[in-house]
């Protein structure tokens, strides 16, 4: 995929003072990504489509419920029934992401076995799902991964519909879990394995 980017600084017309001021131009660069991102008001509808070209059973993760409110919820589970994506669900993502939940999620990946992850929100939603990914192709405790003391050698592929951006979590290898018991927040750098997202939809929610 190459997207070319132009930035409205470099126009001839009125920028607002706050722009203008003290900034003379925007550096041209260049940037590459094997996350493939879809854009666009009512990408969530070809989730399905996407989807089936991994797997034909998911893990459905996302967090408190506002897709629901928002109407997200229903696109995706007709999209996904559509094309014939069995799924099953898992909720409950808060900020700050929970070990609990990143082990809940790699329990029902191994059970049922699941072979692909489809993430429905903003980053932490994402770091979950790159965790349990990691998790669910590892026999031992996911946390080894977290001081670095492991590396990671396999991922479940996660697609992504992404409701907010923010943290960049949808296109980097980088994801952040609190483990509950000892309050420790640690990254994990997935730098020895690509487990960037595969897909990302972009959905328009309102």
């Amino acid at each position: 995929m190459i997207v070319f980017l132009y930035e409205f600084l470099h126009s001839t017309g009125p920028a607002p003072e706050r722009y203008r001021a003290g900034v003379r131009r925007m550096e041209n660069f260049e940037f590459s990504s094997p996350t493939k991102i879809i854009f666009g008001k009512g990408t969530e509808k070809r989730v399905g489509e996407e989807v089936r070209l991994y797997s034909s059973k998911i893990l459905f993760l996302y967090g408190t419920g506002s897709i629901k409110k928002t109407g997200l919820y229903g696109g995706i589970v007709a999209s996904l029934k559509t094309s014939g994506v069995e799924f099953i669900e898992l909720s409950g993502v808060q900020p700050n992401p929970r070990l609990g939940l990143v082990e809940q999620g790699i329990r029902i990946c191994k059970e049922q076995g699941i072979d692909f992850i489809l993430a429905v929100g903003g980053g932490s939603v994402i770091d979950t799902a790159k965790a349990i990914g990691a998790g669910a192709c590892y026999d031992g405790p996911v946390w080894d991964f977290f001081p670095a003391a492991m590396p990671v050698t396999k991922c479940l592929p996660i697609g992504v519909v992404l409701t907010i951006p923010a943290a960049g979590s949808e296109a980097s290898q980088f994801a952040v879990i609190t483990r509950e018991e000892t309050e420790e927040k640690l990254p994990f750098l997935l730098h020895r394995y690509r487990t960037r997202p595969h897909r990302q939809m972009c959905a328009h929610t309102r």
